[in-house]
């Protein structure tokens, strides 16, 4: 074969080469457009799953200050009948570090059937437009005097 049609061939073979290099920067561009939007969503995703993660801690730590709140308040009870309620302010030095809690207990007397029931509330993270509210009620066991004969 003769070097002119090396050189043609070479020059054919190159011109039509050009054109797939379009093809191949749009193919290159389209790919870092999908891995960066996988990477971004990925992200997104870690975001939300720690903000969620927060959250439940926090709840959770409201649930804990209403358990401990209700033990107080029953303790209080137990030693005096006069216990109506109060609030219980717990600094968040106490608790996480990261956030203050209260708890308000009251008592709630039913004379139609002679029981009572301890109302508890408990708050977290206080004073914070986010804070999380609780509230449950316990049956306090009434303590019928044994009858003299």
């Amino acid at each position: 074969m003769s070097s002119y049609k090396k050189n043609s061939l070479a020059w054919l073979s190159r011109r039509h080469r050009r054109p797939h290099r379009g093809l191949m920067v749009f193919i290159v561009l389209t790919c870092l457009v999908i891995v960066t939007t996988m990477v971004f969503a990925m992200l997104y995703g870690a975001v939300r799953s720690q903000r969620q993660l927060l959250v439940e801690r926090d709840r959770r730590q409201c649930e804990l200050l209403l358990q401990a709140g209700a033990d107080r308040a029953m303790a209080q009870f137990g030693a005096s009948d006069q216990f109506l309620g109060d609030t219980w302010t717990v600094q968040a030095e106490a608790i996480t570090g990261l956030a203050a809690g209260s708890v308000t207990s009251s008592i709630i007397e039913n004379p139609a059937n002679q029981t009572r029931q301890l109302h508890v509330v408990a708050e977290y993270r206080s004073g914070d437009p986010f804070a999380i509210h609780q509230s449950r009620d316990f049956s306090i066991p009434s303590i019928t005097q044994p009858s003299q004969e």
